[in-house]
């Protein structure tokens, strides 16, 4: 059993640093996830993973609107969601 805290220390291992990911790699995946839109699914699951939480609830408002009322496809409606000024 160690006697001295430099003792201790030695015998305790740091914590595993990961190393953020690049905004790039999101990026990219962003792009990817955008272009495999095709269904309302993923234009939903897009919205809930890469918009703001805070405003999801909107979001969807002006998507179903998009998607319903302006009978634009999904790819359509995140576009135009993408285009707007931020809300």
């Amino acid at each position: 059993m160690p006697k001295r805290i430099s003792d201790l220390e030695k015998t305790i291992s740091p914590p595993e640093q990961q190393s953020p990911p690049d905004w790039r790699d999101i990026e990219a995946q962003t792009k990817n996830d955008l272009e495999a839109i095709q269904t309302d699914q993923d234009a939903i699951a897009f919205i809930e993973k890469y918009l703001s939480h805070e405003l999801r609830h909107q979001y969807l408002t002006i998507y179903r609107s998009d998607r319903h009322e302006m009978n634009r496809t999904p790819r359509q409606a995140i576009d135009n969601i993408l285009a707007l000024p931020p809300l």
